[in-house]
């Protein structure tokens, strides 16, 4: 595990409003704007950029380079986790409540356990 990179993305969390972060898909469209799951913010730190065409309803993370990344794999490469980790960690697998349900503070308190073990 990356331990820097998880603290990058534990304090991005902890730094955004409650409802910006949304454990439903890696990026869901709100009335007040974009909101992300973890995986969706490691990708943004990895330094990929959130593209959402209304018109199309396409959703993507581009890099620089206009190549799009998978959060699942950006992600999971950004914090230095091996498959399973991320699966757990991005499905909301450390928890026994529906992914949709789980909170900002459910999801710090999981990266800080990661952080502490790194």
């Amino acid at each position: 595990m990356n331990k820097e990179n998880l603290i990058k993305v534990k304090d991005l969390i902890d730094g955004v409003p409650e409802e910006k972060f949304d454990m439903t898909d890696w990026a869901v469209e709100h009335s007040c704007g974009t909101a992300f799951c973890i995986a969706g913010y490691a990708t943004i730190l990895a330094g990929y950029n959130y593209r959402y065409v209304q018109k199309h309803g396409k959703r993507s993370f581009v890099n620089d380079k206009g190549a799009s990344g998978d959060p699942e794999v950006v992600g999971a490469q950004f914090l230095g986790l091996t498959e399973e980790e991320a699966r757990d960690l991005f499905y909301g697998n450390f928890t026994d409540r529906m992914r949709y349900r789980i909170t900002k503070d459910e999801a710090l308190a999981e990266l800080e356990r990661m952080i502490a073990d790194a």
